[in-house]
């Protein structure tokens, strides 16, 4: 599966006479037209499929092509709803104090907040140690684990 991505490639259906099957109603066409090479309708065995195989042309075989698009289709998701965490430090042990971090704050809060209409939540004090730092995140996943707002991303 990875070569065929890496490669750009794509599986396809085809029927004997090497016809792309494009829908459900083109594959239950090929069977009715085979219907009376079954016995029965029932595959009772490896041994039918086998012999079936060995006695009949394949109804179907599976073609390799490259693939139309450079890309896989993607399907956009809105997000309406979302919860925006954020832990904002200003002081490290080994950097000193960071002094942007208030005015990135606002920024982030001024963007998720009042731009997209998101919760944004973030820590209060920006001088934080571990143990708030494990406390707020504690509150987040709490926050979350009840969903009484119905968050569609995080």
């Amino acid at each position: 599966i990875r070569d065929m991505r890496e490669k750009n490639l794509r599986l396809e259906l085809a029927d004997v006479k090497d016809n792309i099957i494009t829908s459900d109603e083109a594959v239950e066409k090929e069977f009715k037209i085979r219907k009376p090479y079954f016995k029965d309708n029932i595959i009772t065995s490896d041994e039918v499929v086998e012999k079936e195989f060995k006695i009949r042309k394949p109804y179907f075989k599976i073609v390799l092509t490259p693939s139309q698009r450079s890309q896989p289709l993607r399907v956009p998701k809105v997000i309406k709803n979302a919860l925006v965490a954020m832990i904002a430090v200003c002081e490290y042990k080994s950097f000193g104090e960071l002094s942007a971090v208030k005015d990135e704050l606002n920024d982030f809060q001024e963007l998720f907040k009042k731009n997209l209409n998101y919760e944004f939540v973030h820590n209060e004090e920006l001088y934080i140690d571990a143990k708030k730092i494990e406390d707020f995140t504690d509150n987040v996943a709490k926050q979350l684990g009840e969903n009484k707002n119905q968050y569609d991303a995080l």
